[in-house]
């Protein structure tokens, strides 16, 4: 066997999928197919179990995923551990991350007391930096909402109210608060499909009673204030995203029904011992974060 054979179980143990996992990995279902297969045939024992189309990961898959992750996460920590041998003095942590308006602030006060370390910081959606967990490029996740997959240790950090923008001139504009029904026909500006964000605030609009009318989708949660103050459309907006505002040009409403709020979670891959760098990230932004104890999501 080898890595690329591993890799490639890796993906088709996560989405029990030989097609979805073959447009993931870019390459065809036959090969990826004939692959597993031969896999299969050094082992001597299946992975899968197989239905037609469908495939389960069996019990000795199970097992046998737990080792291929815990060879890779060695792999990785023999790499970091040769680098500092040769001299390679910082230490490179791979840090997952939803856009958060605290980002400089937080990574910044966790830098200017943490000697010979680098932050390689990666942004993108839940099933994108879990992926990227699993295949051991990254270290830890900063995620919403949490993530309830095995193989993955999941801690709440904390609750962050989600607010409703509306422009100046909007006829609930100057208000407190307002439920989410009363701009149920008004078009929207929100992230992009697929995000934590964009899947929250749909929920949201869902237990109002409708759908929102969505006249633009962006990458970018910290341009969604901007855009309403432009008269696009209304937006949800989480408090860490809410900047200062002139009444003349946007007002900021709490939303009293349905409650609006979403979690923040700090995510990493189960059963791996992280380095000693990684922990220390780890515990400062459990501290940072507010949260008093490990609350396990999973």
């Amino acid at each position: 066997m080898d890595f690329l054979q591993l890799t490639y179980f890796q993906h088709v143990a996560r989405l029990e999928h030989m097609t979805k996992a073959a447009d993931e990995l870019r390459i065809s279902q036959p090969s990826l197919s004939q692959s597993i297969a031969r896999l299969e045939d050094e082992l001597g024992f299946p992975l899968f179990d197989r239905s037609g189309r469908n495939i389960r990961l069996n019990e000795s898959g199970k097992a046998f995923l737990v080792r291929v992750n815990k060879a890779f996460a060695e792999l990785k920590e023999g790499k970091r551990e040769g680098a500092l041998k040769a001299g390679v003095v910082k230490q490179s942590i791979s840090l997952g991350m939803i856009h958060l308006e605290a980002m400089p602030d937080f990574l910044g006060a966790y830098l200017s007391q943490a000697d010979n370390t680098q932050i390689k910081v990666h942004y993108g959606c839940n099933n994108s930096m879990t992926a990227q967990l699993e295949r051991g490029d990254l270290d830890l996740f900063l995620c919403s909402p949490l993530i309830r997959q095995p193989g993955m240790e999941t801690i709440a950090l904390r609750e962050e109210e989600i607010f409703l923008a509306v422009p100046a001139g909007h006829r609930l504009a100057g208000q407190r608060e307002a439920k989410l029904a009363d701009v149920a026909g008004d078009p929207f500006v929100a992230l992009e499909d697929g995000s934590g964000l964009r899947q929250a605030c749909d929920e949201f609009c869902r237990l109002a009673g409708f759908s929102p009318d969505v006249a633009l989708e962006i990458a970018d949660p910290s341009r969604l204030q901007m855009l309403v103050e432009a008269g696009i459309g209304v937006a949800l907006i989480p408090a860490m995203q809410v900047k200062s505002t002139d009444a003349a040009r946007c007002s900021i409403l709490r939303v009293t029904d349905p409650v609006c709020a979403r979690t923040i979670g700090l995510t990493w891959e189960k059963g791996t011992l992280l380095p000693e760098s990684v922990q220390q990230l780890r515990s400062f932004l459990i501290d940072y974060f507010g949260a008093a104890e490990y609350r396990t999501a999973n």
